[in-house]
């Protein structure tokens, strides 16, 4: 279901300290993708910067761990589960060597990141599965494999393998996997659209990761969890977000940090209301005292910066007096949202060959590349093992593309051109946070050219394109 609409003063917020807001991010060099603040239940601001888009999918990286979450809640409330039941008695473990520090863990500790352990353990299981001394070949056998250190529900650890344990605990109580549970409990009642999952080599979704849906569709569960569950219907009890918005472990006071409030049923409590979120900027904001949700999409390294401009600036705007006129500004702002693309200035050749030089953070795989002009931009041909993969680009303009790398395809919207004889291009995978840039050296009297590619910041998933894939070719 679409979310009404209104406007900042009628809601109450001074739009001033949202147009505030944009403006700081311009000062500090942050880049948002998209952006969308909505009180009593109505989108009050909304925007991307071109070439992003409220109503194209978008990977959410940790923010996955909520969106799970709400799944495992559904199973509570229908008792299937209940929060103390041991992950033991609900997974397929027959066979599976299992560490018996196991035998405590409970579906709340996954939930909670306080399963045992005192690191990451999802090192641990990419070293027993897919590394070089790799000695198993099933996620869910490593998982396990990997026992806690310290007892249950003592010690916090941000975890992902208590996600992904229970990504599997939904789908072997259910029969079905994840993302069907939550089509079918979530999703269709809110009329999420489209949404995509990173899956393990097993075929289940990774639970902590990889969940790629909507802007829109993440401001309707930003909303739903605001209203505690009730979006028209009762699709989560009320009851659920009592315990899972309160700090599992108690933690020592901090008035800095966002991260350092504590850490419920996979919601970070924050200086203000709690969240989900997920690297490089990607946020699902509850401020329940204020009855307002605010989502962001973005590429940004430090993620406590949007958080201190957002109560820097918004959180003073809302109960103050806005007006038309505030309201006006704002809309047209949000309107012109836009990355520049690449200008060109032709002092280029229309046609040339580049090595990518020792300085790419490509793969060994990607060798070289050739570029030629078309008549509304260019085509940037990467050497892929030795296959040739195109990707349009506009000179002065946003075009969209696909990148096809593995078994996959990443849609892209890129744009490049000549500067000062340089040769440069920006490729976003628009369904993503990440940015590739292009650089080009003019071409020597022998005609080739040297060319480096890097991340604007580079995937948690590694530096090859294929791994942040979700879309089969």
């Amino acid at each position: 279901m679409s979310m009404p609409t209104s406007t900042p003063s009628a809601e109450g917020i001074d739009a001033t300290g949202i147009d505030a807001f944009l403006g700081g991010l311009a000062d500090t060099g942050i880049e948002l993708h998209s952006l969308q603040i909505a009180r009593h239940g109505r989108i009050v601001a909304a925007g991307a910067w071109a070439p992003y888009d409220l109503q194209r999918i978008h990977l959410g990286y940790s923010l996955s761990k909520s969106v799970t979450a709400t799944a495992v809640a559904t199973l509570v409330d229908r008792g299937e589960l209940t929060l103390e039941t041991p992950v033991l008695d609900v997974l397929p473990v027959a066979g599976l060597d299992v560490d018996p520090h196991w035998t405590g863990v409970q579906v709340q500790h996954c939930l909670s990141m306080t399963v045992g352990h005192t690191e990451d353990a999802w090192t641990a299981v990419m070293g027993l599965t897919t590394g070089p001394g790799a000695t198993m070949t099933g996620f869910l056998a490593a998982a396990l494999a990997t026992g806690p250190d310290a007892e249950p529900g003592t010690t916090f650890c941000y975890n992902q393998v208590a996600t992904y344990v229970l990504s599997r605990i939904v789908a072997h109580v259910t029969g079905r996997h994840l993302l069907d549970v939550l089509r079918e409990r979530v999703f269709g009642p809110l009329g999420i659209g489209e949404v995509l999952w990173h899956r393990c080599p097993e075929g289940f979704e990774l639970g902590f990761t990889g969940c790629h849906l909507r802007p829109v569709d993440l401001m309707a569960l930003t909303q739903l969890w605001l209203e505690r569950g009730r979006r028209g219907e009762a699709i989560v009890s009320s009851g659920w977000f009592d315990r899972a918005t309160r700090p599992f472990l108690p933690v020592a006071p901090n008035d800095v940090s966002d991260w350092e409030q504590g850490y419920g049923f996979s919601y970070w409590k924050a200086r203000h209301g709690y969240r989900a979120d997920g690297a490089f900027g990607q946020y699902g904001i509850v401020l329940p005292e204020q009855d307002v949700a605010i989502v962001i999409n973005s590429e940004v390294e430090d993620m406590q910066v949007p958080l201190d401009l957002l109560w820097q600036h918004v959180l003073p705007a809302i109960d103050r007096p806005g007006s038309a006129a505030a309201d006006e500004m704002l809309a047209v702002r949000l309107a012109a949202l836009a990355f520049p693309p690449v200008a060109d200035d032709r002092s280029g050749p229309d046609r040339f060959a580049a090595d990518l030089g020792p300085g790419s953070e490509l793969p060994q795989g990607y060798s070289r590349i050739i570029v030629g002009r078309t008549t509304s931009g260019f085509d940037v041909t990467f050497t892929v093992d030795g296959d040739d993969v195109t990707i349009a680009a506009g000179a002065g303009s946003w075009t969209d593309g696909l990148l096809a790398v593995g078994a996959g395809v990443l849609p892209t919207a890129a744009s490049a051109g000549w500067r000062d004889g340089e040769f440069r291009a920006s490729i976003r995978l628009v369904e993503t946070p990440h940015t590739l840039e292009l650089t080009a050296t003019p071409s020597r009297d022998d005609g080739a050219a040297t060319a480096s590619v890097g991340w604007r910041l580079p995937p948690l998933s590694g530096p090859d394109p294929a791994s942040l894939a979700v879309r089969p070719r």
